[in-house]
């Protein structure tokens, strides 16, 4: 699957603090370094494959 570089969740950043994303070495229930708090993910048009399906 090829992640999209438009996110269809708004301004939602759960996903980034509720995840485990292994390849960011980042646990579940931590936020992620790379969400920007009322944007969304900064990287999400290159984030992991792990993560292309949330």
């Amino acid at each position: 699957m090829t992640p999209s570089a438009k996110r269809a969740c708004g301004d939602c950043t759960l996903c980034c603090k509720v995840m485990a994303i292994e390849a960011l070495a980042k646990p579940a229930g931590s936020w992620c370094r790379h969400c920007k708090p009322g944007q969304g993910c900064a990287i999400y048009a290159e984030r992991p494959a792990e993560w292309a399906s949330a």
